[in-house]
């Protein structure tokens, strides 16, 4: 059944990509809460490429440099159907 969804025959068993969602979502939801919250301050001028930019350093800090690398899975969780 796994395989059939992921539309391809894969060596990683369904466990392995799960643990891997699960990082990715804690990671994209916590870079989330920082740009909505930014978001929601409606900076004057400020558009969504700028909170982007704020949002990338402040997650920065609160992850002692560890800067956000999932940007693309981000914005596919983020435009994507929920």
């Amino acid at each position: 059944h796994f395989h059939v969804l992921l539309g391809k025959k894969t060596e990683q068993t369904y466990d392995s990509f799960n643990a891997k969602w699960f990082d990715l979502r804690a990671v994209c939801t916590k870079f989330n809460d920082i740009f909505e919250e930014l978001k929601n301050m409606h900076r004057s001028g400020s558009n969504d490429f700028n909170i982007l930019a704020i949002a990338s350093c402040e997650y920065k800090v609160t992850t002692n440099g560890k800067p956000f690398g999932h940007q693309k899975a981000w914005e596919v969780c983020c435009n994507g159907p929920k």
